[in-house]
């Protein structure tokens, strides 16, 4: 099979913080290898990977991409799911350790290629820049907690036992006709949205990669979440592989689920966030839904309206932050050697291949 690429993210901006999935990634490298790379900002983590992202793409290995939501141009991770083999960025705010060090997790410390020294001379520059980014940080966190919050449970009590019992019926139903014959294997955690300081980004390509067939779940009324918890739950039951992609702003909900051994996906689509590409089927639960009186119409909206100004003033603080974070990057930039950190990402290509 030709290699392919895939996208993802395995942090999130969302309300309460920042929410990682990175432990249960690791988890998935018990019987391979990872590395957890250590060094402060601007020390070449990035370009390390992504320089042996493409040399072993480009020597036919499918790669898996895990790009950052606080800076979505700089990448996290990558994994080669053939070679068993994963790089990490190991640093706040998704610090990370070997479970097993030397067996299966190793470290790399980038902070070699750092000259010390002439950084002693930058400390109040750095202080001051990297106090000024986690004060932006924590304001952009406060605004997208109250975004959340605006909209938190609004569509609950249009829900009646009657139709959720329907829903979740459609999506025991709807597994049974196409999961009759799969592939046993493990359950992956993967964001495929963040809400980044460029917006709302959503990596429906991977979803394209992965499935020929996409079934486009209505999201509006917030039905979705339960059709697509109770899709897992069946699919858990029988033992079938699939990636389970959590709500990036609602990370106990599920929003997506590719199913890459059918070539499925069942993917969350809202008139803010609609999915971009062929539907194989579409199934309308807020059809479901019974007239919604004119008033609570008017309500939803206002607290829409009221969720998406503050989300705008929320991407806004993540903008700043990216600036100040590309500031203090640049005090250490000029005194990296850039020339090291690709020759030994050629090293680590050079084993493979």
């Amino acid at each position: 099979m030709s290699a392919i690429e895939t996208s993802c993210f395995l942090g999130s901006n969302a309300p309460g913080g920042f929410y990682s999935l990175y432990g249960d990634f690791t988890k998935e490298l018990s019987d391979g290898v990872l590395y957890i790379i250590k060094g402060g900002p601007g020390c070449g983590k990035s370009t390390f990977m992504k320089r042996v992202a493409k040399g072993l793409y480009d020597r036919g290995y499918s790669v898996e991409r895990v790009w950052c939501s606080g800076d979505p141009e700089s990448l996290d991770a990558v994994y080669f799911p053939e070679l068993k083999l994963a790089y990490v960025d190991g640093t706040a705010p998704h610090a990370l350790e070997p479970k097993y060090p030397g067996a299966a997790g190793r470290y790399l410390n980038l902070g070699i290629y750092c000259d010390a020294a002439a950084l002693q001379n930058l400390r109040d520059e750095i202080r001051s820049a990297t106090d000024r980014c986690s004060a932006l940080y924590n304001r952009a966190y406060a605004l997208i907690e109250a975004s959340g919050a605006a909209v938190r449970d609004m569509y609950s009590p249009l829900y009646s036992p009657a139709i959720l019992a329907r829903v979740r019926s459609r999506a025991r139903g709807f597994i049974t006709r196409e999961a009759k014959a799969f592939e046993p294997g493990p359950v992956k955690k993967r964001f495929l949205g963040a809400l980044t300081c460029r917006g709302r980004i959503d990596l429906f390509e991977t979803v394209k990669t992965l499935a020929d067939r996409v079934c486009v779940i209505d999201g509006e009324y917030g039905l979705a979440p339960v059709f697509m918890e109770e899709a897992a739950s069946e699919l858990r039951r029988r033992g079938c592989g699939f990636i389970l992609c959590p709500d990036e702003m609602r990370p106990e909900n599920i929003r997506h689920i590719i199913v890459p051994c059918l070539s499925l996906a069942f993917t969350t689509s809202t008139r803010s966030r609609p999915w971009e590409g062929e539907a194989f089927r579409h199934i309308r639960l807020d059809a479901l839904i019974a007239d919604v009186p004119q008033e609570k119409k008017q309500v939803f909206r206002t607290c829409s309206r009221l969720s998406e100004s503050l989300e705008r003033e929320a991407v806004k603080a993540l903008a700043e932050a990216k600036a100040a974070h590309d500031s203090l990057e640049g005090l250490y930039n000029a005194h990296v050697d850039f020339a090291g950190v690709c020759a030994l990402a050629d090293a680590h290509i050079s084993t493979v291949y």
